[in-house]
């Protein structure tokens, strides 16, 4: 019986109203019934003694006498015995239930203990409840529950909080629906299985202030929102029983925010050490703070800690946060960067502005150096609010100009360059330049080259790099050019100048000194050798030489894994996973896209997770063709073009902007694979009014070679067929990109051989695959050689 009761209390106890005969109902328990007065046996006194407690018994048993006052010892005794009888003459099984039983008297609790003794073998369980924080060691309770444990009279089953699962079918009980998974999980986080917090907090989800959401992490106590009333009032309910020494001392543990020791109350408290220990003792028996590890303590529950923090007088506040802010620094002493983020938090509640931005960009320092960029970017934006505040002078400006090129290294290296932010950043860096009247430093202008490249606006980005080479050559800075050659290396392959950015990727490679890795980190966000080499080997394919290529991979995939950088290695295995769709190693390229994916869930790196989420489709496509993963893959590539766009036009949302007219030729191909042609035409309608808003080319042959798939099978004329493939085999020749030469000489052969034209398809085929030197076993090369000998035969 005992146990599916405690199952239906867990909420009840603590989160309802009910009535004990609501309470009753709901039990699981066959033959539980509220207390009959005509089931128990009157043994000729005992029902007379009841009315002492219940006056309302004479209204059905009016022939009962008045019972005499309680003046001597022996009546009390008397009493507790007739009670104990009429209990006792029940012969049916009796259950009691006694909620709250730390509210009850001590007369009460001492007749519980004669009942238990007088009548040990009655067929009666007592279910008792009691909130064990307000059950002291002088509480009236504790003597019974140590008698009843030397009797074995007792069993003890300690209630702890919902699971995530029990709290989701509370809420939904309570709610009335289903909430989304999101909104329950985020309840669990809030209310961390209190069923009450439970409750009140879905009881108020219609109300805006109490709404459940995300929340930022780096935010103070007094930014956090409302609690719900009845939540705030039993909390507050709790603190009040607190002697004046505690609840100062509650005050003050809430404002350090999270773990404390005694050691950092002591310093921050008008207290001595033994005080500041007597209060937190009080605290712990009390269940307002628990103990986390070996001198480590934290509140019981997070909604304590609002609460206590919100009880603080606002005239102390500023004095608790300067007190701990020092106590921090006489505890950690020259190791001040593992606490520098607390450090911030308590000089600026303190009103220390100037430490409090020194300590923030501290803590994102030393976060940095963790690559835990997005904490160093929240410690970093928090820092320039603050410095928004201050008026403008050049050592003001001095300061933002720092935290702004700081925090857009951590910015580009969790959301990449597409994100706006970065173009803002380094937009308003730049003005700082202007403003301080010198030149726009090498790193701002690398920044801006590669946001640049983002919208497509790859002239632009070329003409950055030639600057960021005149600065380099001006200042004989070795690291800014390498970066210069960088920029040009990559501009030039976006372009299809695939000769130019072979050259200045070498360039790049050549100049690279191991030994300044951690400046190119610093200041860049990745390591230039490995992602130099994974764009190097992709322009090697696109030249021709595929066994090159995938030479120069292996050696930037390697490079990335002894450097251990997690930016650098998502770089490289993303470039890794589509130069294998490239060679037709669909298998590699998975093992590639599955590396990276592990490593950008875990790293927080969005842009690249991006990248190999469409890649992933497009294998899947391969693997399974179906319209609805070629939609999985379309609306991730919507998803990366969204990053992109900050304030376009309507006429400019309704077309690709930046790098993104490859990857609808991606679309149109998986669509010719299972012959939805109108879709593909529709995709690749989109690549093509791409191109016409940006300066990428590297991929317009195969737009034009997929273009004129997807006509053949349409049943285009012969003439529009062979202009799309003529039109491809052209550029690709202009660009010397041997690799889609050879792609569009395949289509344009297997068209001819149709059309009867089989001299002129092997002509043209066997010329391109006679350049070509190596790479004999991948997949268009493979094609090739077997093309021409059905040709020949």
């Amino acid at each position: 019986m005992l146990k599916p009761l405690t199952k239906d209390a867990i909420g009840k106890d603590y989160a309802s109203d009910l009535s004990v005969q609501d309470y009753t109902k709901k039990t699981p328990i066959d033959g539980v019934q509220l207390i009959n007065l005509n089931m128990f046996v009157d043994d000729g006194g005992s029902l007379a003694e009841v009315v002492r407690l219940l006056p309302e018994v004479r209204h059905e048993r009016p022939e009962l006498p008045d019972p005499k006052p309680l003046r001597e010892s022996w009546q009390r005794q008397h009493f507790f015995e007739a009670l104990a009888r009429l209990f006792q003459s029940h012969t049916a099984p009796l259950l009691l239930l006694l909620d709250d039983a730390q509210w009850c008297d001590p007369e009460t609790l001492e007749w519980l203990r004669f009942l238990l003794r007088y009548a040990p073998n009655a067929p009666l369980l007592i279910v008792a409840t009691q909130r064990t924080e307000e059950v002291l060691a002088d509480h009236p309770l504790q003597p019974l529950l140590l008698d009843l444990r030397r009797a074995g009279q007792v069993s003890e089953i300690a209630l702890g909080p919902l699971d995530r699962n029990e709290t989701t079918a509370l809420a939904s009980q309570i709610g009335g629906e289903n909430l989304a998974h999101s909104r329950t999980d985020r309840l669990f986080k809030e209310t961390e299985g209190n069923p009450l917090f439970v409750v009140e907090m879905v009881r108020s989800i219609g109300d805006r202030r109490f709404e459940i959401g995300a929340s930022d992490t780096h935010s103070s106590i007094s930014n956090r929102r409302s609690l719900p009333p009845k939540v705030q009032a039993v909390i507050e309910a709790r603190l009040a029983q607190l002697s004046s020494a505690a609840r100062e001392l509650a005050g003050l543990a809430a404002t350090v925010g999270q773990e404390f020791t005694v050691e950092l109350l002591a310093l921050a408290s008008d207290q001595d050490e033994a005080a500041v220990v007597q209060a937190l003792e009080e605290l712990w028996q009390r269940r307002i703070v628990q103990s986390h590890s070996e001198a480590r303590y934290d509140f019981s529950h997070d909604k304590i800690r609002e609460v206590a923090y919100a009880s603080v007088n606002p005239i102390r506040l500023p004095l608790h946060h300067r007190r701990l802010a020092a106590g921090l620094e006489r505890q950690y002493g020259g190791d001040l960067d593992a606490v520098s983020g607390r450090l911030a938090r308590h000089y600026e509640g303190a009103g220390l502005t100037g430490q409090a931005i020194r300590s923030y960009r501290q803590a994102a320092q030393a976060a940095r150096h963790l690559h835990a960029n997005a904490d160093a970017a929240a410690f970093y934006r928090r820092a320039l609010s603050l410095l928004k505040a201050q008026s403008e002078t050049e050592s003001r400006d001095e300061q933002e100009f720092a935290l702004q090129t700081e925090l857009g290294v951590c910015v580009v290296a969790t959301n990449g360059y597409a994100a706006p932010e970065v173009k803002q950043i380094y937009t308003r860096a730049a003005d700082l330049c202007e403003r301080f009247g010198r030149p726009v430093d090498g790193p701002i202008l690398r920044a801006l080259a590669i946001a640049n490249v983002i919208t497509g606006d790859l002239h632009t980005t070329y003409a950055l790099g030639e600057a960021i080479l005149r600065n380099a050559a001006i200042s004989g800075d070795q690291i800014l050019r390498v970066e210069g050659h960088y920029v040009l290396g990559i501009s030039s392959f976006w372009m299809g100048d695939f000769v130019a950015s072979r050259i200045h990727l070498e360039q790049a490679i050549a100049q690279y000194d191991p030994s300044r890795h951690g400046v190119h980190i610093a200041l860049y966000a990745q390591d230039p050798k490995v992602v130099c080499l994974c764009r190097l080997a992709r322009t090697l394919w696109f030249l021709g030489y595929p066994d090159q290529a995938a030479i120069q991979m292996q050696h930037s995939l390697e490079l990335a894994r002894v450097l251990g950088h997690p930016y650098s290695q998502a770089y490289a295995l993303n470039h890794a996973s589509e130069l294998y769709l490239e060679l037709g190693d669909l298998h590699q390229a998975e093992i590639y896209v599955d590396e990276l994916l592990a490593l950008t869930d875990k790293q927080g790196i969005w842009l690249w997770r991006q990248y190999g989420l469409i890649v992933q489709y497009w294998l899947r496509s391969h693997r399974e063709p179906d319209e609805q993963v070629i939609l999985q893959m379309q609306r991730a590539t919507e998803q990366e073009l969204a990053s992109t766009r900050n304030e376009l036009s309507a006429e400019e949302m309704a077309l690709p902007t930046g790098l993104h007219s490859f990857r609808y030729g991606w679309i149109a191909a998986a669509y010719l694979r299972i012959g939805a042609i109108e879709q593909g035409l529709a995709a690749i309608a989109h690549a093509f009014a791409g191109l016409a808003k940006t300066d990428e080319r590297f991929y317009e042959a195969e737009l034009h070679r997929i273009h004129g798939e997807l006509l053949w099978v349409q049943g285009a004329s012969a003439d529009v067929v062979e202009a799309s493939f003529q039109a491809a085999r052209q550029v690709a020749q202009a660009q010397q990109a041997r690799s889609l030469e050879l792609k569009a000489v395949l289509s344009l052969a297997r068209f001819w051989s149709a059309q009867g034209q089989v001299a002129e398809a092997r002509q043209a085929l066997q010329a391109t695959y006679d350049w070509f030197t190596e790479g004999f076993d991948t997949a268009d090369l493979k094609d090739a050689r077997m093309l021409l000998q059905e040709q020949s035969n």
